[in-house]
């Protein structure tokens, strides 16, 4: 691809999130084309694995088999699964990445996305926004578990428990238990 042409679709790419952004995110719809026009643009910009990948790949995908999506899995979880006791691994899941379960470094990169980009960033701006795009990205993302073919996790999944919690579950690889982190965002 020339600089030109990566030059033209990235305007027209933009161009159709500033209209996204503006009409409102107020659909499971419009959350994934959000992910998917984004993962376009960092394509075109050359950019590393993030969270936005990260959640983008969950939206679409039923299986991370990139080694840069692998990578970034492994690397944010894969360290805190050691030994037996899934208390102590779920304990260490949410003091080490507690900004990942209540969606902060999600938050931050696209506020970083929009800024860099000069698009409007009432979505990560506006809380209610925010806490409106979140439960929709968690509606999508319950219904979509996502299987990792190497190492100690097996699969991710959302799902709501008993209580309406909604929860991050880790299926551990060869083992029957799994990790739960009760999702608790305020307002969601």
């Amino acid at each position: 691809m020339g600089r030109s042409y990566k030059i033209k679709m990235k305007k027209i790419i933009l161009r159709k999130i500033v209209n996204l952004l503006n009409s409102g995110i107020d659909s499971e719809e419009k959350t994934s084309y959000l992910f998917v026009e984004i993962h376009k643009i960092r394509k075109l910009d050359g950019e590393g694995k993030s969270y936005l990948d990260f959640f983008r790949d969950w939206l679409v995908h039923d299986e991370i088999t990139s080694k840069l999506a692998t990578d970034f899995f492994l690397n944010k979880f894969e360290q805190h699964v050691r030994g037996l006791d899934t208390k102590k691994i779920a304990h260490d899941f949410m003091s080490q990445e507690g900004d990942f379960f209540r969606f902060i470094n999600l938050k931050t990169e696209l506020r970083n996305f929009f800024i860099t980009n000069n698009l409007p960033s009432n979505l990560t701006d506006d809380n209610s926004y925010w806490l409106t795009f979140v439960r929709l990205l968690v509606e999508i993302l319950k219904e979509c578990p996502v299987k990792c073919k190497v190492g100690k996790i097996d699969l991710l999944s959302l799902v709501e428990d008993k209580s309406k919690y909604i929860c991050f579950r880790f299926h551990l690889r060869d083992r029957n238990e799994l990790i739960k982190i009760k999702l608790k965002i305020k307002g969601l």
